[in-house]
C-alpha cells in the first residue's frame, strides 16, 4: 500500500479547482463589500452587520479554507477533515448575505457562491467516499 497522498493529486483535482473558484469568488464579494460599502449596503444597519462579516471572511475564512486545502493536498487527514467545514462556513455566510442584501446583482453573486460552495462540498464528500470504498475493497 502506498503512503503517497494520491487522493490529493488525482481524485480530488476537480474539487481543488472548484474550491479555488469558491475562494476567489468569496474574496471578490468581500472586497467589493469593503471597498464600496455605501453602494452595496444602502442602510447603516446593513453596513454595521455586513462589513465585519466581510472582514471575517477575508481574515479568517479565506486563510482557513486555503490552509485546509493545502494540508489536504499534502495528504493530511486534519486538512481533509477541515476542508468540508470551511466549505460549509462559506455556504453559511453566502446564504446569510443573500438573505440580507437588497435584491440587486450582489444578491445573485451570493446565491451563486452558496450554490457553488455547496456543490463543491458534495463533490468533495463523494470523492472521499469513493476513495474510501475503493481502498476497502
Amino acid at each position: 500500500m502506498s503512503t503517497s497522498p494520491s487522493f490529493a493529486t488525482r481524485n480530488l483535482a476537480a474539487v481543488f479547482t472548484l474550491s479555488n473558484v469558491v475562494a476567489a469568488f468569496m474574496t471578490a464579494l468581500s472586497l467589493a463589500g469593503l471597498l464600496f460599502p455605501t453602494v452595496l449596503y444602502p442602510t447603516a444597519d446593513l453596513r454595521n452587520a455586513s462589513i465585519p462579516t466581510d472582514v471575517v471572511n477575508l481574515v479568517i475564512g479565506l486563510p482557513c479554507l486555503l490552509g485546509a486545502m493545502a494540508l489536504a493536498r499534502r495528504g493530511s487527514l486534519p486538512g481533509l477533515l477541515f476542508w468540508p467545514g470551511m466549505l460549509l462556513f462559506v455556504t453559511y455566510h453566502a446564504v446569510a448575505f443573500a438573505a440580507g442584501v437588497p435584491f440587486t446583482i450582489q444578491f445573485y453573486g451570493y446565491v451563486l457562491l452558496a450554490v457553488l460552495s455547496l456543490y463543491t462540498l458534495v463533490r468533495l464528500l463523494a470523492s472521499v467516499y469513493r476513495l474510501n470504498t475503493a481502498r476497502s475493497t
